[in-house]
């Protein structure tokens, strides 16, 4: 019989956070080095003492590992389902949205006011191809803008990154030093004024993602997620997992629950420049 001393595996591994011990438990005393690649992820497999396949010496095992111990009286078969590595941190490489949407609309105090685009894809996107289209109270006609604001020459969104289009006449510090561009006041909303990020030309535009609508006047505001008057006096953060929606109805949801936002007290600027898919 071959006695096996059981290693605390996270124990050796908080000796040296850069190195893995990892043990065959089934009677061979080798021990291996793996590198440190993916520290949380080894650190898991430390903690579950995860199993060295002695046949395949190169590699740890992931998915499901099955270790069997055979006495001469009986057999036990114990299956593990080991975490997978974590997969290359890429910003946006596995999320389903495919184009610019609005992460964050805030309607602060004074005119501390902002709108940030956030780019979910792989690629760097172009803001020439896109404009800001907006309306002022209810538009001459339903359904159609009234204002057609562009971006800067040249302008562009990395991958995962985000564009903080702000007031002119912004003061806060927080909105100052996110801001990539300004824009005149008639884009901005005192709550009731519609805005859509748009594809193409001011004739012929294809909205993609709204603030509000096209249709008429909402009053002081329009509700979001339950609340009234949301898009006045608010800020309104995307949620994680959703992508742009031109349908403000399916955008601003019912409750908290089926609304693509969340919604936050005025002057709260704490997300600003940044965002999560």
């Amino acid at each position: 019989m071959v006695s096996v001393t059981a290693i605390d595996h996270v124990a050796e591994f908080d000796k040296n956070y850069n190195t893995i011990f990892i043990r065959e438990a089934v009677g061979n005393t080798r021990y291996f080095l793996q590198p440190n690649t993916h520290y949380d992820t080894y650190y898991e497999l430390a903690k579950m003492q995860e199993l060295w396949d002695v046949d395949n010496q190169d590699e740890i095992r992931v998915g499901t590992t099955t270790t069997t111990t055979t006495t001469t009286t009986t057999t036990t078969t114990t299956t593990t389902t080991a975490p997978a590595v974590a997969a290359d941190d890429t910003p946006a490489s596995t999320n389903q949205c495919s184009d610019l949407f609005i992460s964050e609309f805030a309607e602060g105090s004074s005119n501390n006011k902002y709108v940030e685009i956030f780019n979910p894809t792989n690629r760097v996107i172009d803001l020439n191809e896109y404009a800001v289209a907006a309306v002022d109270n209810a538009p001459t006609v339903p359904g159609q803008h009234e204002y057609w604001n562009t971006f800067t020459d040249g302008a562009q969104i990395a991958p995962g990154d985000v564009y903080v289009i702000c007031h002119e006449s912004a003061s806060a510090a927080a909105i100052e030093s996110k801001c990539n561009q300004t824009m005149s006041y008639e884009l901005f909303s005192s709550g009731d004024d519609g805005l859509c990020l748009a594809q193409g030309t001011e004739v012929n535009p294809t909205y993609i993602d709204c603030v509000g609508d096209f249709n008429g006047d909402p009053g002081s505001g329009w509700e979001v997620a339950g609340v009234n008057d949301a898009t006045k006096d608010h800020t309104l953060v995307r949620k994680s997992g959703q992508c742009g929606e031109s349908d403000w109805s399916v955008s601003a949801g019912t409750d908290s629950e089926d609304s693509q936002w969340w919604v936050y007290e005025q002057d709260d600027f704490s997300d600003i420049g940044e965002h999560s898919i």
